[in-house]
């Protein structure tokens, strides 16, 4: 999920757009985008629970905040390798 933010986010920037951005915008936006994935699926995952009768849960809360410090953690280690990545670019 990650990986496809970084993606995403090269897709759809200007190419010559790319001089001008901060690193730290793009660390925030690659964090901010895989802390807001891992919501998302984990509001996905009580929904279906709730609705359905479904057991994404399976751990219940524990399950949620491991799933949730991963997303972060994750989110953390992408964002700062796209910024240090976007850092060295602008570099060159």
């Amino acid at each position: 999920m990650k990986i496809f933010i970084i993606a995403l986010y090269e897709r759809l920037l200007h190419r010559s757009a790319g001089e001008y951005i901060s690193a730290w915008f793009v660390f925030l936006f690659t964090f901010s985008f895989a802390a807001l994935g891992g919501v998302i699926w984990e509001i996905y995952e009580f929904s279906s629970d709730q609705l359905f009768g479904m057991t994404l849960q399976g751990g219940g809360n524990k399950d949620t905040m491991i799933d949730l410090i991963a997303d972060t953690l994750g989110g953390l280690l992408i964002g700062a390798w796209a910024g240090w990545r976007t850092k060295i670019k602008r570099s060159n």
